[in-house]
């Protein structure tokens, strides 16, 4: 999402940050997503700087189904490996 929204606007977003957390699903998050309200979820938070303030960006949540958990990031621009 972060790419879409440079495309569209230009280099206007500063350093960005996800924070993890770990938290139960809740009445109204475990309805829309099948789970009991106790149930475990890690929630991930996504923010970036725009004019140097905090800008929500987006909110993953992750519940445990067995499944294994796979983060697949792209390489930035300009971006070059150190050995």
């Amino acid at each position: 999402m972060l790419h879409a929204l440079g495309e569209l606007l230009g280099p206007v977003f500063g350093p960005g940050k996800c924070t993890v957390t770990a938290g139960v699903a809740g009445t109204t998050r475990g309805q829309l997503l099948g789970l009991g309200a106790d149930d475990p979820l890690l929630i991930l938070t996504q923010t970036v700087q725009l004019g140097g303030k905090a800008a929500y960006l987006a909110k993953y949540l992750v519940a445990p189904t067995g499944d294994p958990l796979s983060i697949l990031q792209s390489p930035q621009p300009g971006a070059t490996l150190r050995s």
